[in-house]
């Protein structure tokens, strides 16, 4: 049986009361049992590891919505990434991803990246187990800690559409419906949509629909039927 840890903070915040209200906190694995005062912790769980950060504010970890981890943040970003191999790419995603817990963000999500990615993220392998594995952050094959990862690997975008670059295709709407279950059998824990045209791409314009809003339809119900959600990139009215 895992013992519990008995974290001592300065102050730990309390979301519902939006306060500093707690100086205890008991872990179990992951999970947080119970928050209180450290002194009275100490008596109900005398077996329990204590940590000590009693000089140390604590808070609820930072969730970043819209990530590219292989992305170069720069003015060459599509130069950058088609000039790079795999190996390159997958060590700045890790990179990437280890600044991000570093600086307190625990949950990401990456909204676009090649299915490279979630191979990595995933072991090499496929089905269902790899995308826990993702959501957990435990499935990296990379030996290094890492937030929780929800990726949406290559986006649903047509030929030439944004983002086109980073794999497979998807044009109209046996495709888009096809390429969900691909994507939910790679272990992506989301889908993103390519509704409109967007800067990073060259020749992608902005200004203009990528997919009817029929096809935009089937992909999103086809993601929620198998319990993915979805997100969009779009700039157009």
């Amino acid at each position: 049986m895992e013992i519990p840890v008995l974290v001592h903070g300065k102050g730990i915040y309390d979301s519902d009361a939006m306060r500093m209200k707690y100086t205890g906190m008991v872990l179990e694995g992951s999970r947080i049992k119970e928050m209180g005062r450290f002194e009275e912790l100490r008596t109900a769980y005398p077996h329990a590891r204590v940590m000590d950060v009693s000089d140390c504010y604590i808070l609820p970890g930072l969730v970043n919505t819209h990530v590219h981890l292989e992305f170069t943040p720069c003015q060459d970003t599509y130069g950058i990434y088609r000039r790079e191999d795999r190996k390159t790419r997958m060590a700045r995603a890790v990179e990437h991803a280890g600044a991000l817990l570093r600086s307190g963000v625990t949950t990401v999500r990456d909204a676009g990246s090649s299915m490279d990615l979630i191979e990595m993220l995933s072991g090499g392998k496929t089905g269902s187990e790899p995308r826990a594995g993702i959501q957990s952050g435990t499935g990296s094959g990379a030996g290094t800690d890492l937030p929780r990862i929800q990726a949406a690997g290559m986006p649903l975008t047509p030929e030439g559409g944004h983002l086109a670059f980073l794999g497979k295709t998807s044009n109209g709407r046996e495709e888009l419906i096809q390429a969900v279950k691909i994507r939910k059998s790679a272990g992506c824990g989301c889908i993103k949509l390519i509704v409109s045209g967007g800067r990073l791409t060259p020749g992608s314009i902005p200004e203009h629909d990528t997919y009817t809003r029929e096809e935009i339809r089937a992909a999103v119900e086809a993601a929620h039927e198998l319990g993915l959600p979805t997100a969009a990139h779009c700039l157009t009215t």
